[in-house]
């Protein structure tokens, strides 16, 4: 399986998840996920959308090198320096979060889209 769509699925967390390891593709908006454990498995996910749930904490992103895509908008995320390494990011959605400091994310030269607008 290359894609997972369970976007509107009532997911409360990743379990198990980590036995996708062919995944590159993988929508889960508009859930109740508050924690993105399980994820760091997925070594070749290039896609992430996980907006609109209840994540606080994008570590668990910090090693997907890989990663070219992530729309985590509308979560409760307050720390971006997870994301520092993730060279590859052409696009970043963080719009609607606790986001206060940006500057961790200066290295990120990839990026051609992204939206920060509205965090508190």
């Amino acid at each position: 399986m290359k894609t997972l769509k369970a976007n509107n699925d009532g997911i409360t967390n990743l379990t198990n998840i980590e036995t996708l390891t062919q995944l590159h593709t993988l929508e889960a908006a508009n859930n109740s996920i508050s924690d993105l454990s399980g994820i760091e498995s997925l070594t070749n996910l290039e896609s992430l959308n996980v907006s609109n749930n209840s994540i606080s904490s994008l570590s668990p992103l910090s090693a997907m090198s890989g990663l070219t895509s992530l729309n985590a908008e509308h979560n409760r995320v307050e720390d971006v320096s997870p994301l520092q390494n993730l060279t590859g990011l052409q696009t970043l959605k963080l719009a609607f979060n606790h986001i206060t400091d940006i500057s961790s994310l200066n290295g990120l030269s990839n990026l051609t889209s992204g939206n920060l607008s509205l965090s508190d």
